[in-house]
């Protein structure tokens, strides 16, 4: 989430993984009837946001852009923070506010408390196109793996009802461990399939959980292309609670896993039991292999791998240890569910 440690004055760029070409909501949507979901356009080079201005100085997460476009320099102080390699949250005192000096725009720059207490303004970039050869964006895995089923609730003060009461709607992330796949079933407004891809997720400055969220469905600006949700996991049932706002932001309408324009409460899909010998065998894995790495997780006799290639995770279980010095295993394994 950093860009360097100390103030650098002699050479002000963005690194590569904050470039590309981003959407951004132009206007505020509210509850009221017939709210339009707009973007625009925010590029990032490797030394300026020409919308916003020339990358000047940097220090810590924030960084201040010369803005030469009213005919006299003028300074605009903005917290930068990127969250993956399609999301950057930023925050700013305004965009209709600058400065004729470097030191008074640095006097504007966000602190956390200006954050947390919600006094500057965010703004939620998404990447719709990066700089590479392809123009792709990075395929990010779901934090929310596996099958689930739900209940659905809009909180649109319309009605007092609960659109999905009953759990028989399906979430799932197979068999893209990107793409979240929803099922709606039985529910006031009837049967509904769609897609939603995930870009990143996050710990905010608030300790929760964010997770954004594209639909590439979406081509009419009656329903919001890009979205911004919060999750908890109860850990004693795997139960997520999933929140989403009304649009791109992360605050408008959402304050909590719990409290949002639309709720969601998942429960885990029991998974297909694994063979009789799962349960019977001492198997496990070295002390020296056990903990957290980049793509692989290795706890007692449990592996999870996840293959960026082939957009899967696999949980493999230990069977028996095999070889002169015990280096083989025989596996388990199955992808998401």
């Amino acid at each position: 989430d950093y860009f360097l440690s100390s103030t650098v004055s002699c050479v002000c760029y963005f690194p590569v993984e904050y470039q590309g070409i981003f959407a951004t909501q132009s206007s505020l949507s509210t509850l009221s009837a017939g709210s339009l979901h707009q973007y625009s356009e925010v590029t990032i080079l490797p030394d300026a946001i020409p919308v916003w201005g020339v990358c000047h100085k940097k220090f810590d997460n924030s960084v201040i852009l010369r803005d030469p476009t009213g005919g006299q320099d003028c300074y605009r102080c903005f917290h930068v923070s990127l969250h993956s390699g399609n999301v950057i949250q930023i925050y700013t005192e305004g965009l209709n506010k600058c400065y004729s000096t470097e030191e008074a725009a640095l006097q504007t720059c966000p602190t956390m408390h200006d954050i947390q207490t919600k006094r500057a303004r965010e703004i939620m970039l998404y990447k719709s196109r990066s700089f590479t050869q392809d123009g792709l964006i990075d395929q990010v895995f779901c934090p929310i793996n596996g099958r689930y089923r739900f209940t659905y609730d809009v909180n649109d003060g319309t009605e007092s009802s609960i659109e999905c009461p009953e759990p028989s709607s399906e979430l799932s992330n197979c068999p893209k461990g990107s793409r979240l796949q929803l099922r709606f079933r039985r529910c006031s407004f009837g049967e509904l399939d769609m897609g939603l891809r995930c870009l990143g997720n996050w710990e905010g400055h608030d300790g929760r959980n964010y997770l954004a969220l594209w639909d590439p469905e979406v081509s009419t600006d009656n329903q919001p292309r890009y979205r911004c949700a919060m999750y908890s996991v109860e850990e004693t049932t795997g139960r997520v609670y999933l929140s989403f706002s009304i649009d791109a932001t992360c605050t408008n309408h959402l304050h909590s896993p719990w409290d949002g324009y639309e709720t969601m409460v998942l429960t885990p899909v029991t998974p297909l039991a694994p063979p009789a010998i799962v349960h019977t065998t001492t198997c496990r894995f070295p002390e020296w292999a056990q903990g957290s790495f980049q793509h692989l997780k290795i706890d007692a006799n449990e592996l999870w791998l996840q293959d960026d290639a082939a957009d899967k995770k696999y949980q493999s279980l230990c069977l028996s240890q095999h070889a002169p010095h015990g280096e083989r295993y025989a596996l388990y394994s199955q992808t998401q569910w």
